[in-house]
C-alpha cells in the first residue's frame, strides 16, 4: 500500500509550473474542471479564477536527499520493474492467450521514455 501523499492548499496565484494537483478541481455543481494529477498552466489558472476558484490542493513537494549514481540507477531499475509489472497486469488476459497487444508495447515505450 502507498502512504498517503501530503497535500497543501494554495491560492491559484501562488501555483508553480511543477505543482501537481492532489485533488480534482470541481465547480459549484461537483463537475470536474481539472483532474487530480494534472498541472495547471497560467492560462488555465486564469480560466479557473473566472469560474470563482481561488484555491487548489496540490501534492506537497517532497525533498529527497541527493542520491549517488548507483542509488539513482537502482531506483530507476526498481521503478521500471514496477511499471512493467503494472502493464503486464493490465494486459494479463491477452498475455495469457499469447496474444501480442500493440497497445501494450506503445504504453511500455511511452512509460519507458518518461522514466529516462
Amino acid at each position: 500500500m502507498n502512504a498517503p501523499v501530503p497535500t497543501l492548499s494554495v491560492p491559484l496565484d501562488e501555483l508553480r509550473p511543477e505543482d501537481v494537483l492532489a485533488e480534482p478541481v470541481t465547480d459549484a455543481h461537483g463537475g470536474v474542471l481539472v483532474a487530480a494529477g494534472a498541472s495547471i498552466s497560467a492560462a488555465m489558472a486564469e480560466r479557473l479564477a473566472d469560474r470563482g476558484i481561488t484555491q487548489v490542493v496540490i501534492a506537497k513537494p517532497v525533498v529527497q536527499p541527493s542520491l549517488s549514481a548507483a542509488e539513482r540507477e537502482a531506483a530507476l531499475a526498481a521503478e521500471r520493474q514496477r511499471v512493467k509489472a503494472r502493464i503486464d497486469y493490465l494486459f494479463r488476459y491477452g498475455l495469457r492467450r499469447n496474444e501480442i497487444h500493440p497497445l501494450m508495447h506503445l504504453v511500455w515505450r511511452y512509460r519507458s521514455e518518461s522514466l529516462s
